[in-house]
């Protein structure tokens, strides 16, 4: 299993994850490109999480927090739906974290604000 190594750069909005092996990965908040959303992002309580799927499978939901620690950890087994949609509790600190989202072979990490 690869141990992630989190590199936290606050210039602007930007995030930065980075892998032992050296595999760079901007976070961003909700890019169009990505496989998944979260909102309402800044939060202040709950949030959700929504993405389409493709057959079965197990969706993982990690909760990083800014120095790079697992704060929470969520599975859930999907079985043949077009989609998945997920409430779950914010952090009670506010700050920045880093929610990384698998499913299957995808895998996404987004900044989520918790004011």
């Amino acid at each position: 299993m690869k141990q992630l190594i989190v590199l936290i750069s606050l210039l602007g909005w930007g995030l930065v994850a980075q892998t032992q092996m050296n595999n760079l990965v901007n976070v961003g908040a909700n890019q169009s490109k990505d496989f998944c959303r979260i909102y309402p992002n800044p939060t202040k309580g709950n949030f959700q999480i929504e993405m389409p799927l493709k057959g079965t499978g197990v969706v993982n939901i990690l909760v990083h927090n800014p120095i790079g620690e697992t704060i929470q950890q969520t599975s859930f087994n999907i079985g043949m739906q077009e989609s998945f949609r997920q409430s779950l509790t914010a952090p009670e600190q506010a700050g920045i974290y880093l929610v990384e989202i698998r499913y299957n072979t995808q895998r996404q990490v987004i900044k989520l604000i918790v004011q």
